[in-house]
C-alpha cells in the first residue's frame, strides 16, 4: 500500500515538456499585455501633460485679470540652441536646453499663479540639460505673437480679433527646437518651421487656448527636427504648419 502511494504521488508532478508549454504561455501572454501597459502608460503622460499645460493656461489668464487685460510678456534676446534668452520679465526666464536653474521658473512673471514646478514639465519629455545627465525643467512654451518682440504682435486680450478658443498660447515643444520661452512659427504663407512642435504623445501635442480650453492636436506627419527655420517635410508636415498658423492671433 505505501509503494503505491508513493507511484501515484510521484505522478501528479510537472513534466519538462508542461513546463515548457506553460512557460510558452507565460510569454505569449506577457506579450499580447506589455504593449498595452506601454498604450496606457503613455496615454496616462499624455492626461498629465495636458493638465500641466492647463495649469499654465490658468496662470496666463489670472495674470491677465490683475494687469488690466494686458498679456505677460514674452520677449526674448539672442538666437540658436544655448543663446537664445527669455527676459527677466518675461513668463519664464533663460533658456531650456543651457539651464536646470529653478530659478528661470521662479523669476518668471506666471510662477506666483502656478509656484509647482512640475507644471512647467511634460512627463513624457526626458530631455537632459545640453552636454549633461541633468533632466530639464520646462517642455513648454508660448505663442511668439502673445506679447513676444514681434511687430504683428496682440498685447491685450481683448485685443484679439480672432475668437480666443482659436488662439492657441502654450505648446508642447519638440525637445531639439526648445531654447528660450518664445515658440515662433510665420504665418501663412510661409512654409517653414522656426520651431518645431513635439509629437511625444502618440506623434501628436498638448496646446492651451486663450479661451482656457486644451487640447490634444494629432499631427498628420512625425516632427523630426534637424535645424531651426527647417523646411516642412512634405505635404501632411505642410498640412500640420496650415492648422497652427490658422491657430495664431490677428490683430486690429
Amino acid at each position: 500500500m505505501q509503494n503505491r502511494h508513493y507511484q501515484s504521488s510521484r505522478v501528479k508532478g510537472f513534466t519538462l515538456i508542461e513546463l515548457l508549454v506553460v512557460i510558452a504561455i507565460i510569454a505569449i501572454l506577457a506579450g499580447l499585455l506589455l504593449p498595452a501597459l506601454s498604450q496606457a502608460k503613455a496615454k496616462g503622460q499624455q492626461i498629465a501633460c495636458l493638465n500641466n499645460i492647463r495649469q499654465l493656461q490658468i496662470a496666463w489668464t489670472m495674470f491677465i485679470d490683475d494687469n488690466g487685460d494686458v498679456l505677460p510678456e514674452n520677449k526674448s534676446d539672442g538666437a540658436g540652441q544655448l543663446t537664445a534668452s527669455s527676459r527677466t520679465n518675461s513668463w519664464i526666464m533663460g533658456n531650456a536646453q543651457a539651464s536646470a536653474d529653478p530659478m528661470l521658473i521662479q523669476g518668471g512673471t506666471l510662477y506666483p499663479y502656478t509656484s509647482n514646478m512640475k507644471v512647467y514639465l511634460c512627463p513624457a519629455d526626458h530631455s537632459t540639460v545640453y552636454g549633461t545627465k541633468t533632466p530639464r525643467i520646462r517642455s513648454f512654451s508660448m505663442n511668439a505673437y502673445l506679447n513676444g518682440i514681434r511687430t504683428d504682435i496682440v498685447t491685450k486680450y481683448s485685443g484679439m480679433t480672432r475668437g480666443q478658443s482659436g488662439v492657441f498660447v502654450f505648446l508642447d515643444e519638440h525637445q531639439d527646437s526648445i531654447d528660450d520661452g518664445y515658440y515662433l512659427i510665420g504665418r501663412d504663407p510661409d512654409s517653414s518651421w522656426p520651431n518645431l512642435a513635439s509629437d511625444r504623445h502618440s506623434q501628436g501635442a498638448n496646446l492651451s487656448f486663450a479661451d482656457g480650453h486644451c487640447e490634444r492636436w494629432k499631427w498628420r506627419a512625425s516632427k523630426k527636427f534637424t535645424i531651426w527655420f527647417q523646411s516642412n517635410s512634405g505635404a501632411q508636415d505642410l498640412q500640420d504648419l496650415r492648422r497652427l498658423q490658422a491657430a495664431l492671433p490677428t490683430v486690429n
